[in-house]
C-alpha cells in the first residue's frame, strides 16, 4: 500500500487510485484509470457499490465517506495523533491534597523583614540581629549643630523676582544686599545697588527681631514706612527692598528658643 496525501489533506492508496477518490470520485468513464490490484475474492462481501444505497456523511474535517461501510471517517482515523504530550506542572502549581491544611505563603514585606533580621558571618552561618540596637559609641559620634547656625526665622519673597523664595535668618546680624558676601543675596534684583542695603537682627537675650537700614544710599521700607535707623520686627511684617517684597516669619520668640531645648 502506497499512502499519498492530496493537497486537501486526504490520504489514499496510490496503488489503487490515480487521483484522490474523495476530491475526484471515480465515474464510469474514469474507472479504467483505477488500479485495482486486489483480487475479486478479497473485496468486502455484501458491499453495495450502488450510489443510491450509499449514506454520504461529512466529518468535521470536511471528508466525505460512506456511513454504511464506516462508523467514522476512515481518513481521519488513519492520521496519527501528532499532539504533543501535556507538560508537567511546575512545583508551585502541583495539585494539593485537600485533606492537608495549606500554610499561607509569606508576603514580600515578611520576606524582606526576615532578610533584614539575619546576616551571614565569615563561615556562612546565619545569625540573628536587631535593627533597633544601637551601640553607645555610635550615639556618641553624632554631632549637633551650633545654636548660632540654627534658623530663628525666615524671609519669604511674595513680589518681584524672588516670589516664593525662602531665606533663613540666624542669630545676630543677617545682611541683605546684592553682593555674594551678603547673608541674603538679592543680586537678581537690578534695582538694588548697595552691597548691604538692610539687616535683620535677632537678639537671643530679649528674643526680639529688628530691621535696620544699611549704610548705602538704598532705601528700606517696613510696612510701607521708611526705616531710618532700626524698627522692631514682628510676625508677618512686610519689608520692601528695591523691587523685592518680603514677608517675615519668626521661629524663635517668647514661645520658643533654641537655648531651652
Amino acid at each position: 500500500m502506497k499512502k499519498v496525501c492530496c493537497p486537501n489533506g486526504h490520504y489514499f492508496d496510490a496503488d489503487k487510485f490515480c487521483a484522490c477518490p474523495v476530491c475526484h470520485p471515480p465515474t464510469g468513464a474514469e474507472s479504467s484509470h483505477i488500479l485495482n490490484t486486489n483480487p475479486p475474492e478479497t473485496q468486502l462481501a455484501g458491499a453495495d457499490t450502488n450510489d443510491s444505497t450509499r449514506q454520504k456523511k461529512t466529518c468535521p474535517s470536511g471528508h466525505i465517506y460512506d456511513g454504511n461501510r464506516f462508523p467514522s471517517c476512515p481518513i481521519c482515523d488513519s492520521v496519527p495523533n501528532l499532539q504533543p504530550p501535556p507538560k508537567p506542572l511546575a512545583s508551585n502549581m502541583q495539585p494539593t491534597d485537600p485533606t492537608k491544611p495549606q500554610e499561607p505563603e509569606p508576603s514580600s514585606s515578611d520576606r524582606l523583614a526576615e532578610q533584614d533580621n539575619t546576616y551571614s558571618d565569615e563561615k556562612g552561618e546565619q545569625k540573628a540581629t536587631s535593627k533597633a540596637h544601637i551601640s553607645p559609641s555610635a550615639s556618641q559620634n553624632v554631632t549637633h549643630p551650633d545654636s548660632d547656625s540654627l534658623p530663628v526665622g525666615w524671609l519669604i519673597g511674595y513680589k518681584g523676582v524672588y516670589r516664593g523664595t525662602l531665606f533663613s535668618c540666624h542669630t545676630g546680624r543677617n545682611s541683605i544686599g546684592k553682593s555674594s558676601t551678603s547673608y541674603i543675596d538679592l543680586s537678581c534684583d537690578s534695582s538694588i545697588e548697595d552691597d548691604i542695603q538692610a539687616l535683620v537682627i535677632y537678639d537671643p537675650h530679649e528674643r526680639q527681631f529688628f530691621l535696620q537700614a544699611g549704610t548705602g544710599k538704598g532705601l528700606v521700607y517696613h510696612n510701607d514706612s521708611l526705616v531710618f535707623s532700626h524698627d522692631l520686627l514682628e510676625a508677618y511684617d512686610h519689608i520692601q527692598i528695591g523691587n523685592t517684597d518680603l514677608v517675615f516669619i519668626p521661629l524663635c520668640g517668647p514661645h520658643f528658643s533654641w537655648e531651652e531645648v
